[in-house]
């Protein structure tokens, strides 16, 4: 068996092939291969792309399940869905009446449940 290593910034590929085949049809299979490995990882980032770019569902948070008193206040602070929320910065939510320390811990653990970040 005969192999050639070709490293291509960063990239290593290696053709092997036996006396059956020729170094050309060797590459040449090499080259269809890498087609399809590249159209798959194309696909994928643009998969990926796709799934940053949707807009998030509004969720509404009287939907979810969280305490009451965490609630009422973000009702009546008029944070309704969870976009809302985004939106608003820690600073901010620390100013909101009748939120105190144990509000806040149980609101970072639902954001974090959420794959929510507030600044």
């Amino acid at each position: 068996m005969k192999t050639i290593t070709i490293e291509y910034d960063g990239l290593t590929t290696s053709i092997k092939w036996t006396d059956n085949v020729t170094p050309l049809e060797a590459l040449g299979l090499l080259r269809y291969h890498e087609k399809n490995v590249y159209a798959g990882l194309l696909n994928y980032n643009l998969s990926l792309e796709k799934e940053k770019t949707e807009p998030k569902k509004d969720i509404y948070i009287r939907d979810l399940r969280w305490p009451t008193r965490l609630y009422k206040c973000l009702r009546e602070n008029n944070i309704n869905t969870l976009s809302d929320l985004e939106k608003i910065c820690m600073r901010d939510l620390l100013r909101f009446r009748n939120l105190g320390k144990k509000s806040i811990e149980q609101l970072e653990i639902l954001l974090k449940e959420h794959n929510i970040i507030i600044n």
